[in-house]
């Protein structure tokens, strides 16, 4: 490859980076499609950047997660070993009303 074939690669590369939406624009849209169909253009955005950035593959994938599992946590009370006894109850609101 020739010096100037180099120059004219290393131009084309950094204009496609430079045309990659950053980290915190996908975590935003990420965010956003849990509420709202993303637009083509948006959703492209996405579809581009994840294959490239290991990090917002990652937090997607934790955001879906966090979406789909919430609801769930809401619908069931916790297990008894998470609650207090009625006198540890007690006992905590007598030192919280000190």
């Amino acid at each position: 490859m020739s010096a100037k074939e180099s120059k004219i690669l290393a131009r084309v590369g950094k204009a496609v980076i430079n045309a990659l939406p950053s980290c915190e624009a996908v975590a935003k849209l990420a965010s956003a499609s849990l509420d709202r169909p993303l637009s083509l253009r948006e959703r492209m955005a996405v579809r581009v950047h994840l294959p490239l950035c290991e990090a917002c593959k990652r937090y997607t994938g934790q955001l879906r997660l966090l979406h789909e599992l919430a609801p769930k946590s809401v619908e069931q009370p916790p297990p008894q070993a998470a609650r207090l006894r009625p006198e540890e109850s007690e006992r905590l609101k007598r030192a919280l009303s000190r």
